[in-house]
């Protein structure tokens, strides 16, 4: 017999026992609201905890295993779904970010122990390869075999690096195989984020907050011993013997590249040292980014303290990508020039111009995106109304690439111009396929205008309309972010283009100024109404004057837009006037 609940505006609908629930159900509430089950959590015997997805946000929820459930859809995707914190009632913000090591899977890929601890809890056991079985990125090929973490590392900061330029948030999903010397194997998979990129040791800190988790070291914050026990107990089936196993790995293999404690060494007497010439072991290439007017020094071997403090103090900065940077300047370029003198082999040291050059792609594809004559056919069948679909079709995709070309033809960037591609090709993609799954619900699903109201099963008829009206939702939402990348790629172009007017304001500045004379004298000045007598500052036609609360520049007694502010410094404003001086010579 079918169970039923009560739910206020709704009526009875069909329900299970909250026991029977699992990820990917779609949970319905009073007044007809749905919640998506992203996660099932066995606290006690008799209680479950929901992590669920409503309205943009995730809840934390008790509930007991007998207690009924209105299920109104199953099977949906939660995979993508990894929160790190979620809302519980009476606690605020809690975290729930161990219930999602490993994405979609409740359990590890492998055991948690499989080999004798105590054989190997007497030594460090170091790595013997680490292989990558498969990966989101085409950075990272299939069954990549790697010998150190430091180069599993670097494959993942590639990977991180690759996401910089992204602006959508996002993971790039990667499978792995940590095998260490005396044949045991760990089994995961690391969800690869940009800030990785600023990490060390990403891919041991991944594995060892993992074993941590199992280990009862990382107890949720809202949680009791108690509830983080039975956690692991129930998904993992850890009790304590386990618990202080999983410790005895932690403290026995290696998770990074560190050798282990050898025994102390006799020191070895000085006539034996053999003394290596820094200049023979170090060599330095020197390359120029025209593109970001930087600088960068790529060491063959780590710089020495003298060296790195030498660099830091003339602003340079480490980059994780493997170099020394700055912005171009005689002084960065004199101090990578006086290198070769000391730890830079001379004739390995190069200057290269390296444009960055990125693909060309290709988005004059919108005769791809239309609607068959086949589906206009049903949709047509299972409607009153004669709507031209492959005209609404062609408009709507129009509209969006119209749109993206206006951000186009603000900027001549070509990393911006690149990504702008890049996203509206991904976009045009994901919203098409979007589009035709509405209209083949639509089809499918004739309105009782067309059916009739006989026989019809009113049960199916709402779900489906609902079903529908959260495919709108969901169109008009990714319509809404389309159009906030947007914005958030004109704000990028309006940055660069400010940081490369400084650039020119700085490089046109930098020769002429302190080597001209301003005139100084009071005047009646007239700004929007209001007259007053102020300190003036005077060049070649030009006026600087401070009214309400900034300094201005003026000629002909007309404002110049300067985009000057409150906190500007008279000496900017000055700046600014040669600027724009030495552009009218230039003109004439």
């Amino acid at each position: 017999m079918t169970k039923t609940i009560q739910l206020q505006s709704v009526g009875n609908v069909p329900a299970i026992p909250a026991s029977e629930v699992k990820p990917g159900d779609v949970r319905m509430y009073n007044f007809g609201s749905t919640g998506l089950i992203v996660r099932v959590i066995e606290k006690t015997a008799k209680t479950l905890q929901f992590i669920t997805f409503e309205g943009g946000k995730y809840y934390l929820s008790d509930i007991r295993k007998d207690t009924l459930v209105a299920i109104v859809d199953n099977n949906q995707d939660v995979s993508f779904h990894q929160p790190k914190e979620a809302y519980k009632t009476g606690k605020g913000m809690v975290d729930v970010s161990m219930h999602f090591l490993y994405g979609q899977e409740e359990t590890p890929e492998e055991e948690i122990v499989n080999v004798d601890v105590e054989d190997t809890q007497v030594q460090s056991v170091p790595l013997k390869q680490i292989t990558f079985t498969w990966s989101e990125s085409n950075l990272i090929k299939k069954n990549t075999v790697v010998n150190t973490f430091a180069d599993a590392n670097h494959l993942i900061h590639s990977v991180a690096h690759d996401m910089l330029g992204r602006i959508e948030a996002g993971c790039t999903k990667t499978g792995f195989i940590i095998e260490w010397a005396d044949g045991r194997k760990h089994e995961g998979r690391i969800d690869v984020i940009q800030s990785d990129i600023d990490k060390d040791n990403p891919i041991g800190e991944h594995v060892k907050y993992f074993y941590e988790s199992l280990a009862g070291l990382k107890c949720p914050s809202g949680w009791s011993d108690e509830e983080y026990k039975n956690h692991l107990k129930a998904i993992y089936n850890i009790d304590e013997q386990g618990m202080q196993e999983v410790k005895d790995i932690l403290n026995t293999y290696l998770l990074d590249d560190a050798a282990p404690e050898e025994p102390e060494k006799k020191p070895v007497p000085a006539s034996q040292v053999v003394q290596i010439d820094e200049q023979e072991a170090s060599s330095i290439t020197v390359k120029l980014n025209e593109e970001l007017n930087g600088i960068e020094l790529y060491f063959s071997d780590i710089p020495s303290v003298e060296i790195r403090n030498q660099l830091k103090a003339n602003g340079f900065r480490w980059s994780k990508r493997g170099f020394w940077y700055a912005k171009q300047s005689e002084k960065t370029l004199a101090i990578a020039n006086s290198l070769n003198g000391s730890e830079a082999t001379p004739n390995t040291t190069e200057s290269i111009q390296e444009p960055i050059t990125y693909p060309e792609i290709d988005i004059n594809d919108l005769n791809q995106y239309t609607v068959s004559d086949e589906l206009q056919n049903r949709l047509h069948s299972a409607s009153m109304f004669q709507v031209d679909y492959k005209r609404d079709c062609r408009v709507t995709f129009e509209q969006i690439q119209s749109e993206a070309l206006e951000v186009l033809s603000m900027t001549d960037n070509e990393r911006i111009k690149y990504n702008v591609k890049k996203y509206l090709q991904s976009f045009k993609k994901r919203y098409y396929e979007m589009y035709l799954k509405m209209l083949n619900h639509r089809a499918n699903n004739p309105g009782w205008m067309v059916t009739g109201r006989g026989g019809i099963n009113i049960r199916r008829y709402n779900k489906k309309q609902e079903q529908y009206a959260n495919m709108i939702n969901r169109a008009t939402e990714m319509m809404n972010d389309f159009k906030q990348r947007l914005s958030k790629f004109k704000d990028e172009i309006g940055r660069e283009e400010q940081r490369a007017f400084e650039a020119d304001l700085n490089s046109v500045t930098s020769y002429i100024e302190g080597t001209t004379e301003f005139t100084t004298e009071t005047k009646q000045l007239d700004y929007m109404g209001l007259k007053q007598r102020v300190r003036t500052y005077n060049y070649n036609g030009f006026t600087i004057a401070k009214t309400w609360g900034c300094y201005r520049v003026f000629k002909n007694g007309k404002e110049i837009d300067t985009n000057l502010k409150t906190t500007s410094k008279l000496d900017d404003a000055k700046r600014f006037v040669l600027y724009l001086d030495h552009k009218e010579k230039l003109n004439k």
